[in-house]
């Protein structure tokens, strides 16, 4: 498979980024507001998706009479997890991993719905894909961002910038269509009360939630599991806090490593793949703080604004949070970050052998923690 992408498939792709670069404009057009049907397109993970929850909003307010479907990894269960799943109309699910005919399939679907409008949040690796996609669905009206020649087949294209939070740059796109009074914050619900389930009678002590995870450009953007498990010990040791470590499924194999260091200890739980989204979200609302990499489940945290501290690597603080988020972001600000802003095409091989995460102690971790437990101990 990597042969497939590095002999045959970027080719290609470089390719159709440089026709994107000489053809930007080509598709442009004037934007009628008789829309009817609207199909917001967002194929990233937790974090992404939840992005573009103002959009929907903003979408049902601008037009009140508009249908709007989803087209993500997500089914309905997530959104109304969520609670925002009475104001969307219809679910499509996509997963990457989907064969080129299962992908055709889903375009033939979606192309017999009529859309009139359709508004393609992505980003990074699926940046082209998702446009392709969405010229052939044949919606008249195609919104979405252009970088490095990705995303010229839209007909109205906002340029991607390296440090403006997403979140901004996703009410910009409605902005194109004459929106202009867009809701920018997002808002979530969860119910609290399944927290028993994990933690039937809680002390004084603190509720740290930790997600040392991320979904993909792990080398990139996750801080050593080693430096989570030895952050987790001295934590332990200065505070005495409960420990809920979370993650989704395909992540057990590796949160192993947790339970053979701290079995024993009955306020250190392994928790994942062993949660539901409104579970996650009931623990990441209850928490005292959040520790984690750049993450969806960060995201969440900020939502709630529970304290947090992000860990960064190759990506942006200034891209990825916003001016609202309780999160210290700890980053070293070596001159090589960051080289992960959602290019379309991201092909780096870091010289430095990934030295913006493995430099990061822990200590320098601990050091933003004390910050907040001791003002939250004076809070108490």
């Amino acid at each position: 498979m990597s042969q497939y992408k590095y002999l045959i498939k970027n080719p290609i792709l470089n390719v159709f980024l440089f026709i994107g670069k000489l053809c930007k404009n080509i598709f442009n057009k004037k934007f009628d507001k008789k829309i009817k049907n609207v199909l917001v397109f967002q194929t990233g993970g937790i974090g992404d998706v939840i992005r573009i929850f103002p959009i929907i909003e903003s979408l049902k307010k601008g037009f009140p009479d508009v249908k709007v479907s989803v087209f993500t990894e997500f089914d309905k269960g997530f959104f109304k997890a969520m609670g925002i799943s009475n104001i969307i109309d219809e679910f499509y699910i996509f997963d990457p991993n989907f064969g080129y005919l299962k992908k055709i399939s889903l375009i033939y679907k979606l192309h017999k719905k009529d859309f009139d409008l359709i508004i393609s949040t992505s980003r990074g690796d699926g940046m082209i894909e998702c446009s392709i996609m969405a010229f052939l669905i044949g919606a008249p009206f195609r919104v979405g961002f252009f970088m490095d020649g990705a995303g010229f087949l839209y007909t109205h294209k906002l340029d991607f910038c390296k440090d403006v939070p997403i979140i901004e740059q996703n009410i910009s796109l409605l902005k194109m269509l004459d929106l202009t009074d867009c809701k920018k914050n997002i808002s979530i619900s969860c119910k609290t009360g399944v927290i028993k389930k994990f933690l039937p009678k809680k002390d004084d002590s603190f509720l740290i939630a930790i997600h040392p995870f991320v979904r993909n450009h792990e080398k990139e953007r996750a801080w050593p599991l080693s430096k989570f498990i030895e952050l987790t010990r001295r934590l332990q040791h200065l505070y005495d806090p409960y420990i809920f470590i979370l993650g989704s499924k395909r992540e057990s194999k590796k949160a192993s490593e947790f339970d053979s260091v701290f079995s024993s200890n009955r306020k250190i739980k392994n928790l994942v793949g062993k949660t539901t989204i409104s579970e996650v979200m009931a623990i990441l609302k209850s928490s005292d703080l959040f520790i984690g990499n750049d993450s969806g489940l960060l995201h969440i945290a900020n939502l709630f604004k529970v304290p947090s501290i992000g860990i960064f690597g190759s990506t942006s603080p200034r891209q990825v949070l916003s001016a609202e988020d309780n999160c210290i972001p700890i980053i070293k600000n070596f001159p090589c970050q960051p080289c992960y802003f959602h290019q379309p095409l991201f092909n780096h091989k870091c010289p430095y052998s990934y030295r913006c995460l493995d430099s990061i102690s822990v200590a320098d971790v601990i050091e933003k923690i004390n910050l907040i437990l001791l003002n939250l101990k004076k809070q108490k």
